[in-house]
């Protein structure tokens, strides 16, 4: 005589479902532009090869830009000097935030080179060329460096 075979066991239970995909958080706002003296020129030389570097003391923002000329600033007329036509302009647009005590250097910055010479001048501002907001500089066209 056979015996009847044993109920099969109870199925295992299912694993638990995978939670609920949630959104992807929005990206943090914005950090604010820089404001004049958030930065400070702390080498500049005008000899071969002309180089300058920077400190900055805030914050600059991911994707956000400075620049930097030796060209002039004529702050009677809000204007640069029309007659300097070796000046150039240099950029440099952060990747990532980068904290204050970040230096940057010449290398970091795009657009060419700065042509410094012993009366010239390094100016660090942020925005449009037509309506800057200086951040810092270096001057020596007075024969004496000075810093701002």
């Amino acid at each position: 005589q056979t015996r009847p075979l044993p109920p099969p066991p109870p199925q295992p239970p299912l694993p638990p479902s995978a939670p609920p995909v949630l959104p992807a958080p929005p990206h943090p706002p914005p950090l604010p532009p820089l404001a004049p003296g958030d930065c400070q020129v702390i080498a500049a030389l005008s000899s071969t090869p002309d180089a300058f570097s920077i400190v900055l003391f805030s914050t600059l923002g991911r994707g956000q830009s400075i620049a930097a000329t030796d060209q002039g600033w004529k702050p009677q007329g809000n204007s640069w000097e029309s007659s300097w036509q070796e000046s150039t302009i240099l950029t440099h647009t952060a990747a990532t935030d980068e904290p204050a005590g970040t230096v940057l250097t010449e290398a970091d910055f795009s657009g060419g080179a700065l042509q410094l010479d012993s009366r010239d001048q390094v100016l660090v501002f942020q925005g449009e060329a037509r309506a800057p907001t200086f951040l810092c500089a270096f001057d020596y066209s007075g024969y004496k460096w000075k810093t701002a």
